[in-house]
């Protein structure tokens, strides 16, 4: 007859496997909604920056013979904290994928996930192998120059 230490010790191994499974998928559900945030985050910092700068362009358009030097300093202000924000929001981007790439850059590109070349650019001093920064720095290079 087994003792009853063998048993207990069963008893918590099963128990411990069945946790263990269970703490892998709760894992995965908050990567995935970390990477969720990440890409919204993103996509709310485009639209907040492209907005800022679009009013700093318009005030500066239609007042320009009576611009007020505090509120030209506070769009260039919310601008500058935007773009900063929008970088940050690319490396979350980095921290959360998977794979995080040459080809997965150009990957969402093609997607749509990311505006053109213009916000590609964000990510490529991200990249963490040298050569895909090289070859896709030329790239981006190449297509301005278009």
């Amino acid at each position: 007859m087994p003792d009853i230490w063998t048993i207990v010790s069963t008893i918590v191994g099963v128990a411990g496997f069945a946790y263990a499974l269970y703490q892998g998928h709760e894992r995965k559900k908050l990567e995935n909604y970390n990477r969720s945030q990440a890409w919204y985050l993103y996509s709310k910092t485009n639209n907040m920056t492209g907005i800022t700068q679009r009013a700093l362009h318009k005030y500066k358009e239609l007042h320009a013979e009576n611009i007020n030097v505090e509120v030209l300093e506070l769009l260039s202000k919310a601008t500058a904290f935007g773009t900063d924000l929008f970088g940050e929001s690319a490396r979350s981007i980095q921290f959360t994928e998977p794979e995080f790439t040459e080809d997965s850059v150009d990957r969402w590109v093609e997607m749509g996930k990311i505006d053109g070349d213009d916000h590609k650019s964000l990510f490529v001093p991200l990249l963490t192998e040298k050569k895909e920064k090289t070859s896709l720095i030329k790239r981006l290079t190449r297509s301005k120059n278009k």
